[in-house]
């Protein structure tokens, strides 16, 4: 519809539906969200298709598939999904609401950033064959990446923690997008400072003394899931936070 409405004639809108369509790859979202998952905005990126109004699709009119494949980065990052969540009141994902999200457009990012990212990324989604077309425009023209959880989960990290530093924050910042409760009371009276707590330690970076009375919370569900035992499906830890820490100081 947006292609036809800013088409200059019937002929052009045709070519534009006709680009769209011939595609064989498309980004979409889901546009319902919920308090008790991982992410409050989810968005996938899969073989070219008919899909319902549940997941709205987007159309690039600009950039190559290197720049798309660094938004779709930018859109599962765990620093965008904390904004997001400041900004989903309901359980209905507006467009007026999307359209509100921090996302980095062509220009803001440097070559070096989208080769960091879309290398990454490739990795990350090109784990069937569906998805060939799509890797080839990349420019990658091997097999399938094999799954792998925690060669998953550490290319996820490093995305989370470039994308942090991307955003500008510290590493203060990055904790308490993490899991507020894994900072003290003294760090918590102004998050926007450099300063941390002289007792972090250890791989998680917790305080001697974390703070027992902030109210807030940001990825409870996805921190819960991980802190299971391992014989109960988690992995005993927040494996998330160790990674993109550990992420954070490698790319310092």
């Amino acid at each position: 519809f947006e292609a036809i409405s800013e088409a200059d004639s019937a002929h052009e809108a045709c070519q534009r539906v006709l680009e769209m369509c011939a595609q064989s790859w498309v980004i979409g979202f889901r546009g319902i969200t919920s308090s008790v998952v991982e992410r409050s905005i989810i968005f996938g990126l899969a073989p070219s298709a008919a899909f319902g109004n549940s997941m709205p699709v987007c159309h690039f009119n600009i950039g190559g598939v290197h720049n798309h494949a660094c938004f779709y980065a930018n859109v599962c990052s765990l620093p965008f999904d904390y904004v997001a969540r400041q900004k989903v009141g309901g359980s209905n994902l507006n467009f007026f609401i999307v359209e509100q999200l921090p996302i980095f457009v062509i220009g803001q990012l440097s070559d070096i950033d989208i080769q960091f990212i879309s290398n990454r990324t490739i990795e990350l989604c090109y784990t069937s064959a569906d998805m060939r077309p799509w890797a080839e425009a990349m420019g990658y023209e091997g097999e399938p990446f094999v799954w792998n959880d925690d060669r998953r989960a550490l290319l996820r990290a490093e995305l989370d923690a470039y994308f942090a530093k991307l955003y500008g924050l510290n590493r203060k910042q990055i904790r308490y997008i993490l899991d507020p409760h894994g900072l003290s009371d003294a760090e918590l009276e102004d998050i926007t400072s450099d300063w941390e707590d002289p007792t972090c330690s250890g791989p998680h970076l917790l305080p001697e003394n974390p703070t027992s009375t902030f109210p807030g919370e940001t990825f409870r569900v996805l921190k819960e899931k991980e802190e299971r035992p391992v014989e109960k499906g988690g992995y005993g830890e927040y494996r998330t936070r160790r990674l993109v820490l550990e992420a954070w100081e490698r790319l310092n």
